[in-house]
């Protein structure tokens, strides 16, 4: 489903994006998203519009180095239930976010990723703005043309769940997940793939989110008792 609301709503908008490749080692990306909904949206007791903007520039440094530079800046209807108030406030809370990465190539056989990205959420005096930061090193080798290893260690603090980060993982093929990074702590991920002839891949993954000050992670059945979540996965696939 394409639109800002992910259940129907009534939604229209507008969206426009651009790709220019003018210049040889020079890459820009971009779009732009006007939406609103006709009457109340999911969640809300009122119509929500918004605007999302998208820029990012890919620099080719030299054969082996990327540089990436991304900005975003969204403004999107939300509401404020204060203790003295009969109804909620609508209101546009700004959402504005900054990401700059480097990724270099040592040959065929190994790259070096190093990111990061802030974030900073206003909400039009309805309570105190916030601020978000992230960076993580990822590094990545493969070994005799059977082993793959690597790792990401990342830390991030923010000043709650609404300056949280998200941080994307490509864990094994059929295994996607996004990270939400919020409070303060680490996440340190290492996994391996191994290729036994052309029929066999045997992944290997270990992922441990920690943070700190915290005696619980997460709500409801999947509530951790602790500040640490670790996660073990193996998958084998075959092919015949």
């Amino acid at each position: 489903m394409f639109g800002e609301i992910s259940s129907p709503a009534n939604e229209s908008g507008l969206y426009l994006g651009i790709q220019w490749k003018g210049l040889r080692r020079l890459k820009l990306f971009g779009y732009a998203d006007i939406y609103r909904t006709v009457g109340s949206a999911s969640g809300e007791n009122f119509p929500v519009q918004g605007l999302d903007l998208f820029s990012e520039a890919r620099w080719r440094a030299t054969t082996a180095d990327e540089i990436l530079l991304r900005l975003r800046f969204e403004d999107k209807t939300d509401s404020y239930s204060g203790d003295k108030m009969l109804t909620p406030a609508a209101f546009i809370k700004n959402r504005s976010a900054v990401r700059i990465e480097w990724r270099r190539k040592f040959g065929d056989a190994s790259r070096l990723r190093w990111r990061i990205e802030s974030s900073f959420v206003d909400f039009a005096g309805y309570l105190p703005a916030e601020n978000g930061i992230m960076s993580y090193i990822d590094y990545q080798r493969s070994i005799l043309n059977f082993l793959t290893l690597g790792a990401r260690f990342t830390y991030f603090i923010t000043d709650s769940y609404s300056s949280a980060l998200w941080q994307f993982e490509y864990a094994m093929p059929g295994y996607m997940t996004t990270a939400i990074l919020n409070g303060k702590g680490f996440r340190f991920i290492i996994f391996s793939r191994i290729k036994i002839k052309k029929y066999i891949d045997i992944w290997l993954r270990y992922a441990q989110t920690t943070k700190e000050g915290e005696s619980t992670i997460g709500s409801g059945n999947s509530q951790i008792i602790g500040n640490s979540n670790r996660k073990f996965f193996i998958q084998i696939d075959a092919r015949f």
